[in-house]
């Protein structure tokens, strides 16, 4: 039991849902708002309230019951709510995106067991589409749930209750949709009438197959009989020939048996259609543990237990388990899986049951919006359970949720996140479709408290499809060990069946002993050799014998040059690493080899023919790169260099010119002398061939592209040695000299050859250096003989991208 002094927690425990996709047409105006993915949002529903506890001989303020029903939408609506047996029949008005809360006549409590209450229901309906959640409460016993519309529910289903606690008992609720409604009901447990002074009435025993006849509107309650034996009703299976909403749960239960104190449990189940295969559980923050059920409807259902084989269950068969951790529940059959917080005697003094309903994996949504119950004394939590890949999607009020706060749940493809929310009104979201469950614990006055509802969930009818999909693995390390795990967990995958190891070499592995149909088989593996590289192939077989087959490669990182293991899809006769792409920065020095044969040039003109230099230049540029072949890569060059070196030409004939002091005539000789100033782009493309690990050769093909056609030209007195110009020099510049040379030809093909060595410098860096010769054809300038050959040294690094 629990204090209730802030009972009102639950007044507005409201989880909205919703899925962004296209209105569905019909030729009402009200379906033609509905979605097509049957989501708890609606326009007509029906429900009902079940007992709650024990009704006192005297009603007071403390033990008076409390209904209320409270409704959402995301569209203003107006809504009619109607009970007919107790005279209510209220309209109201929902503005989009508020909350309304109806309080209920205590009279539309289902106190009876195995009576036909007609018109019981409470019936609601709206001209747009809403949410719908009923509040149940008495003084220390309370729960809500989440109603769904008339549109998600069905003809069969199976009960989730609770076993008997201090007289008592699990009960389930049936309410009719339509008139004439038969109802089959196979109890798994005996059943009891109360109140048992009706006439023509028998109390049913377990396994004893019963029907009743109900109209739209009836409610039919069952509770189990109190006595020494089973008194669990979980499992019962209940059918109709019309659709039918069914409440399950219990008066007031001890979670586990035996562990104080009690609570109301109720949630509406989802029809047998919407059930699923595969489920995660999380830890209840910040409680120490929790109980889980799985319930299957046919024979024969194996259950696994983060893929391990655990029970083995026929049809409306449950078994119920404590445990302190996450856990991935699967199984080879469609299973209905619930989790119970367990009373504040079970160790950690925290809190109080309640009962949650776990949405399988292909009924997860996108988008979630809900509300925390209380301010005060209260810590409020979410479990979000979210694939792995999608996890940097996640927002939480339009926010983004830090990833670190995320953890990995065992070997599965889904990761869970526990977040700490503050009182209000909330909305979270994804990318990909996740799971969503909102709970909370009181603290000081509201101690032993506690709240929890299922965030919803989608109800597509799950057909069972042939599995027609292979295996997939994954390669990832798990505490300094080198697993594969492979994987056939997908909505109708049916499981692995066996694992074999067609071909290994330096890679040594043990294939574990497999339950046929787990959702995942882990694989340790390592090599024989850590510094020799390895090759093992690997085939994986579903039950509906899809094959797969996997290469896992032990190679050494080219750049690394560690070794480490590789996982790809096929059979592979040679294990390559994937090499990405390097991009690297150079510098480069040259020697340039200038061949002249020209006297003039555009507006260069001499007395002499420019003949052969040599000069020196620089800069440098950038290298982008790619392996394609073992000893083979493929790179291209961007750089920028200056073309050092001075042509000259001297003039063809010697002159006289009289010495000014002595007035002797002397030999005189000038030359006209040609420096290109300007810059030029290459673009280079070549390919490296590795003949040894660090040193390769390469060639490749140049294209030059004059950026500046700037030059310097001047005179320069040969000889006498003592005659300097006017300007006291021996240079100088010609009046006629250009500042550009427009005859240079602006692009210029070429080719290059060298050798190389490169070398690991750090984690997916490279230094490398080379010595080039390069030719470049033709002539420099358009009008004359100028040739042009380099020999480069370049210094640089890559980085593996």
């Amino acid at each position: 039991m629990k204090n209730f002094k802030y009972i009102l927690l639950f007044t507005i425990l409201l989880t909205c849902c919703r899925v962004d996709v296209v209105a569905q047409e019909d030729s009402s105006d009200v379906v033609n708002k509905l979605l097509k993915v049957k989501n708890p949002e609606g326009v007509d529903f029906w429900l009902c309230f079940m007992k709650n506890f024990k009704e006192p001989k005297t009603i007071t303020t403390s033990n008076a019951l409390h209904l209320e029903l409270f409704i959402t939408g995301d569209e203003d609506a107006n809504v009619v709510i109607e009970a007919k047996n107790i005279g209510l029949k209220e309209e109201l008005f929902v503005p989009a995106r508020t909350i309304k809360s109806i309080k209920i006549d205590p009279k539309a409590q289902i106190q009876s067991s195995e009576i036909l209450e007609k018109s019981a229901a409470v019936h609601i309906t709206s001209d747009n589409p809403i949410s719908v959640y009923g509040l149940n409460r008495r003084f220390q016993t309370t729960d809500t749930y989440l109603g769904l519309p008339k549109r998600v529910l069905g003809n069969d289903y199976r009960v989730m209750c609770y076993s008997v606690s201090d007289g008592l008992m699990a009960q389930f609720a049936i309410v009719a949709t339509e008139n004439n409604t038969i109802v089959k009901i196979d109890p798994a447990a005996n059943t009891t009438i109360f109140p048992d002074k009706e006439e023509n009435r028998k109390m049913h025993s377990k396994g004893e197959i019963f029907q009743i006849r109900m109209n739209k509107g009836d409610v039919y309650q069952v509770a189990s009989r109190f006595e020494s034996g089973d008194c669990d009703l979980t499992g019962t299976k209940i059918s109709a020939n019309k659709k039918i909403a069914v409440f399950s749960g219990h008066q007031c239960a001890y979670v586990p048996k035996k562990v104080i104190a009690c609570n109301h449990l109720v949630e509406q189940l989802p029809p047998l259609p919407s059930w699923g295969k595969h489920f995660y559980l999380g830890m209840l923050k910040p409680r120490s543990k929790y109980t889980y059920r799985v319930l299957a409807n046919e024979d024969s259902t194996k259950v696994f237990e983060d893929a391990k084989l655990t029970r083995i269950l026929k049809s409306g068969q449950f078994f119920e388990k404590t445990i302190e951790k996450n856990v991935q529940v699967s199984a080879d059959k469609p299973i209905l899986v619930s989790q119970y917080s367990q009373g504040f005697r079970n160790g950690d003094s925290i809190g109080d049951p309640m009962m949650l309903l776990i949405s399988p994996t292909q009924q997860f949504l996108r988008k979630y919006r809900f509300a925390t119950p209380i301010n005060g004394s209260w810590k409020h939590y979410v479990n979000v359970v979210v694939p792995t890949n999608s996890i940097s999607t996640m927002r939480l009020d339009g926010r983004g949720i830090d990833t670190v706060l995320f953890e990995r749940l065992g070997l599965s493809r889904y990761s869970i996140a526990y977040l700490r929310i503050p009182f209000g009104t909330h909305v979270i979201e994804g990318a990909m479709p996740f799971g969503m469950y909102s709970y909370g614990f009181g603290y000081g006055a509201d101690a032993f408290d506690a709240y929890g509802t299922m965030g919803g969930q989608s109800f597509m009818d799950y057909e069972p499809a042939r599995d027609t999909l292979e295996p997939m693995a994954e390669a990832l390390y798990e505490k300094e060990i080198m697993q594969i795990i492979f994987r056939d967990d997908r909505v109708d995958d049916t499981g692995i069946k066996n694992i074999k190891i067609l071909d290994a070499v330096g890679i040594r592995a043990v294939v574990p002993v497999i339950e046929e149909g787990s959702p995942q088989v882990s694989m340790n593996v390592r090599p024989v050799n850590p510094s020799a590289p390895g090759r093992m192939i690997i085939e994986a077989t579903d039950i509906a014998l899809n094959t797969s087959v996997f290469t896992l490669c032990y190679v050494k990182d080219r750049k690394t040059k560690l070794f480490d293991f590789e996982l790809n899809e096929g059979a592979e006769e040679q294990c390559l690493p994937e090499p990405g792409w390097d991009l690297g920065l150079f510098g480069k020095m040259s020697v340039f080899m200038h061949s002249a044969d020209f006297s003039s040039s555009g507006k260069i003109v001499s007395k002499g023919k420019f003949s052969d230099a040599i000069g020196f230049g620089g800069y440098g540029g950038i290298i982008l790169s790619r392996y394609v072949k073992p000893n083979l890569t493929l790179s291209g060059r961007l750089s920028f260099e200056n073309y050092g070196g001075v042509i000259s030409a001297p003039d063809s004939s010697l002159s006289q010119i009289r010495e000014d002091t002595t007035g002797k005539l002397l030999p005189y000789q000038e030359s006209r002398d040609l420096e290109l100033k300007g810059i030029f782009m290459h673009i280079g493309f070549s390919a490296e061939w590795y003949y040894k690990e660090h040193l390769y050769l390469l060639g490749g093909l140049n294209f030059s592209l004059a950026l500046s056609k700037s030059v310097d030209y001047y005179q320069k007195i040969l000889i006498p040695d003592d005659i300097t110009f006017a300007n006291g020099s021996r240079v100088r510049v010609p009046d006629d000299a250009p500042d550009s040379f427009d005859n240079i030809k602006t692009l210029r093909l070429g080719i290059f050859a060298g050798a190389g060595f490169s070398y690991p410098i750090y984690h997916r860096v490279t230094a490398f250096a080379e010595g080039i010769f390069g030719y470049h054809f033709g002539s420099l300038i358009s009008d004359g003989d100028w040739g042009m050959s380099q020999l480069s040294f370049v210094i640089g690094a890559k980085y593996n991208l």
